[in-house]
């Protein structure tokens, strides 16, 4: 009798411990399933999280980039500005009187250099102002030199007085007239030691000097003695002038086929 009941309970326990081992194995199944996302759907979420932090990041450089280029442009304007006045200012300086800084062309070749790139910036000339600053960049940087308001170019070689003003007029200039005191200093001092073609002459009526630019002429430098058109031979006369700088400093009318070193000008339009 012991035995008989004895044998269902132990079946029974046996089921239990079955059924108990099954359970135990489903339950952490179905927590996972409700207690966690797919692995695709967090892969998801990193993703979308990534891109959203990618767009941020460049929303912010974008509008570090913007305030950047307001504030270069801002700073672009206001060098346009204040090269233009010192360039004024520096044009009034050489045309109220000579000094020795003005025969240096780094000050305004710096200016003109700095406003190559900001021109764009100014007003509805700035396509005339852009291509008067390249001429006068281009002259610079081929030798000419600034001065008073002026440039000029000092030869190396040595051509007649019609030669050496063909040569400037293919320069958009003509040889050099020289109209006041302060500009007949600064070529003494830049061309001492040597003679060179200025642009006065006589031709076509004896006596009756012009300068070749269209500047008026009123009297001039003359060494002691001169002009005195002294007559060489036949159609030799001298028609036309050097500045002696090799000895006095002043002018001096000789015949227009000699061979001299000439000074071209031309109006610096600024």
């Amino acid at each position: 009798m012991d035995q008989l009941r004895s044998f269902p309970l132990t079946k029974w326990a046996g089921k239990e411990e079955n059924t108990y081992q099954n359970v135990t194995r489903v339950i952490p199944s179905r927590q996972l399933g409700e207690g966690r996302l797919p692995e695709t759907s967090q892969k998801r979420e990193v993703i979308i999280r990534a891109v959203l932090m990618l767009l941020s990041l460049s929303l912010s450089a974008s509008f570090v980039t913007m305030t950047i280029m307001y504030h270069q442009e801002l700073r672009k304007k206001h060098q346009v500005a204040e090269a233009i006045q010192r360039i004024k200012d520096f044009l009034k300086l050489g045309n109220a009187s000579y000094s020795p800084a003005l025969e240096q062309n780094g000050s305004l070749l710096d200016t003109l250099q700095l406003l190559m790139g900001p021109l764009e910036e100014v007003g509805t000339s700035r396509a005339t102002m852009r291509k008067q600053y390249s001429d006068v960049l281009t002259k610079l940087s081929s030798g000419w030199r600034f001065n008073g308001g002026n440039l000029y170019y000092f030869s190396r070689e040595t051509k007649s007085w019609e030669e050496a003003e063909r040569f400037c007029v293919s320069q958009d200039s003509h040889l050099s007239s020289i109209v006041t005191e302060a500009e007949q200093k600064y070529l003494v001092n830049a061309t001492w030691g040597t003679h060179r073609w200025i642009g006065l002459t006589d031709k076509g009526t004896e006596g009756n000097w012009r300068w070749v630019d269209g500047a008026e002429y009123a009297g001039g430098f003359w060494a002691t003695g001169q002009p005195d058109n002294w007559n060489q031979s036949i159609d030799r006369t001298e028609d036309c002038v050097f500045l002696d700088s090799f000895q006095s400093g002043f002018w001096n009318n000789v015949n227009c086929t000699f061979l001299e070193r000439w000074i071209c000008k031309k109006v610096a339009a600024l």
